[in-house]
């Protein structure tokens, strides 16, 4: 994969193996470590944009009629990720623009990578580990990280997933030292200027 840094902490991801045509990038992915700020930036980007926001961990919410820590819980890993998995699939293939923020899990999921990147435009919002554990403080709400200690969870999670991300994105944006409205610019330059060259 090569990259092309066209600003400080934002590289363009170039999939040249991709036949021309094969994708139609209507929707905002962002994915990301748990963290990252993929739902609260995701929001603020489907509001300037005036799309949808789509979150998959609250569509799984909505159809099981259980929360994320409840399914981990009471039904495991596993089955949350068969959810989560239909989520994806449902959103991926919404006939309108919208912003899809992801779960931390869901790009390591070859069909769930398949999905979004066909009709998606992928944003990886990155952090240090440092930078994510200050931001989950305690992991209240987070399944993974309960009864353990949140960075060495982070950093385990990061040396599996970071391949993943840098896999499937088509930008990276590093947002240890951004501030939320920076990294929304950041995310919205970067959409505006595929879909300029998409036209």
């Amino acid at each position: 994969m090569s990259y092309c840094e066209i600003t400080v902490g934002i590289s363009m991801h170039s999939h040249s193996n991709e036949p021309a045509g094969s994708r139609v990038a209507r929707h905002l992915v962002l994915c990301g470590m748990m963290g990252s700020g993929k739902s609260t930036v995701g929001a603020l980007c489907a509001r300037a944009i005036g799309v949808p926001m789509i979150d998959t961990d609250e569509l799984v919410v909505a159809q099981s009629g259980r929360s994320v820590d409840t399914i981990f819980e009471e039904l495991g890993e596993v089955e949350f990720r068969r959810l989560e998995a239909i989520a994806v699939a449902q959103a991926a293939a919404a006939p309108d623009a919208s912003v899809i923020a992801c779960g931390g899990g869901v790009m390591t999921q070859a069909a769930n990578r398949e999905a979004l990147r066909k009709t998606g435009f992928v944003v990886w919002l990155d952090a240090s580990v440092e930078v994510l554990a200050h931001r989950v403080g305690s992991g209240i709400g987070r399944p993974l990280l309960q009864g353990a200690e949140p960075i060495a969870v982070l950093t385990r999670l990061d040396t599996i997933r970071r391949p993943v991300y840098d896999q499937c994105a088509d930008v990276r944006i590093e947002t240890s030292a951004m501030s939320r409205a920076e990294t929304v610019r950041a995310v919205l330059d970067a959409f505006e200027a595929r879909v300029i060259n998409d036209r």
